[in-house]
């Protein structure tokens, strides 16, 4: 590829997917790495957008707003690194830094880590969401 080549346009960023009930979402996912019920196929955001609503979890925005769905699931004995896109990273800073609240939630209750606040400074909300992306790409959550 030549230097002269343009670079393809970055991907315009959905609307953070929001469930309604999140404990609903939880028990779904227990439900799906038991085989009780069937996972999702890749870019299947319809049955993924169906089973939320059929579980409980509701939407408050839009699964079909996505392109893509993939689920992956690994082993207990890997761990698995998931970054976040740079379009996501760079849409969510700009809003911190623009004053925007760090939204967390309602089930993290009053969280009084600096940053969390919506009176924070946005160099606060900026250290909490580096925190928040360092513990969720590492965390291997169960």
């Amino acid at each position: 590829m030549s230097s002269s080549a343009t670079k393809p346009p970055k991907p315009a960023v959905p609307p953070p997917l929001e469930v309604i009930n999140p404990g609903a979402l939880g028990r779904l996912v227990k439900q799906w790495v038991r085989g009780e019920v069937p996972i999702p196929k890749d870019d299947d955001l319809e049955t993924f957008r169906q089973q939320l609503i059929e579980f409980g979890a509701g939407v408050k925005t839009e699964p079909l707003a996505f392109k893509r769905l993939r689920i992956i699931t690994h082993r207990a004995d890997e761990l698995v690194l998931r970054l976040p896109p740079l379009e996501m990273v760079e849409e969510h800073e700009a809003r911190l830094k623009a004053g925007a609240s760090y939204n967390l939630p309602k089930f993290y209750g009053d969280v009084t880590a600096d940053g969390a606040q919506p009176d924070a400074s946005s160099d606060d909300k900026i250290l909490f969401d580096d925190a928040r992306i360092g513990d969720y790409t590492i965390g291997n959550c169960a």
